[in-house]
C-alpha cells in the first residue's frame, strides 16, 4: 500500500502545482467567481454613487410606464455618453429587483475586466499572467466612487484596443470597420474612455 501511495505521490503534486499555476484558466475562473462574491455578501452594492444610478432606473420606469409625476418633469436623453451602462441596468431591472440588478451588472463588470485584459495579453504575445493584476485592479477608484458608467465601458475599451493591435497586425477592411463600431460604442459606453482608450490606440498605431 506504501509503494503505490509513494508512486502516486508524484502524481498528485504535479496536478495539484499545475491548478495553483498563474497560467491555469480554471484556477483563474475560480478566483473571478471569488472575487465577486463580497458584492452580494451585503444588501445593497458597497459602492457611493450607485443609489443614485439606481434611483434614476427607477425613475425611468416611471418615465416609460407614463406616470404623470414624472413625464411633466423629465425626458430621456439617448444622446449621452453614459447610455450603455444605464440600458444595461434598465433591461436587467426589467426581470429582476433593481438592487439586484445593480449587483448583477457589477459583477459581471468585474469579471469582464481581467478576461479582457487577458485577451489583450494574447492579442500582443505578452505574458498572460499579468492578467492576475486585474482583479484588484477592477476594484479601483471608480468602483469604490460608483462609477458605473465607466465601470461598464472598461472592458469594452481593453477589446477596442485589442481590436486595433488585430488591426495593425492584418490591416483589413473587416478589422477598420470593427474599430468604428467599438469607438461608437464607447461613445455611448464614457466619452473619457473612449478619449482614453483613442489615445492608447493611436500610440500603439504610430
Amino acid at each position: 500500500m506504501s509503494s503505490v501511495a509513494e508512486r502516486l505521490r508524484p502524481q498528485f503534486r504535479a496536478q495539484f502545482s499545475a491548478a495553483l499555476s498563474l497560467t491555469n484558466d480554471r484556477t483563474f475562473a475560480v478566483a473571478l467567481l471569488l472575487a465577486v462574491v463580497p458584492i452580494w455578501v451585503g444588501r445593497y452594492v458597497p459602492l457611493i454613487d450607485m443609489p443614485q444610478h439606481a434611483a434614476q432606473i427607477t425613475a425611468l420606469h416611471e418615465l416609460w410606464s407614463g406616470n404623470a409625476a414624472f413625464t411633466a418633469l423629465f425626458e430621456v436623453n439617448w444622446f449621452t455618453p453614459y447610455l450603455l451602462g444605464y440600458l444595461l441596468l434598465y433591461v436587467a431591472s426589467l426581470v429582476m429587483p433593481v438592487v439586484v440588478a445593480t449587483q448583477l451588472l457589477v459583477s459581471v463588470a468585474v469579471i469582464a475586466l481581467p478576461l479582457a485584459t487577458a485577451h489583450l495579453l494574447r492579442i500582443v504575445g505578452a505574458d498572460v499572467r499579468w492578467r492576475w493584476l486585474a482583479i484588484p485592479c477592477a476594484f479601483s477608484f471608480a468602483f469604490y466612487w460608483g462609477f458605473l458608467s465607466y465601470i461598464v465601458a472598461a472592458p469594452i475599451a481593453l477589446l477596442f484596443i485589442a481590436r486595433t493591435v488585430r488591426f495593425v497586425q492584418v490591416p483589413s477592411v473587416r478589422n477598420a470597420v470593427a474599430i468604428a463600431v467599438f469607438a461608437h460604442l464607447l461613445f455611448f459606453c464614457h466619452v473619457i474612455v473612449l478619449g482614453t482608450a483613442s489615445l492608447a490606440a493611436l500610440g500603439y498605431v504610430a
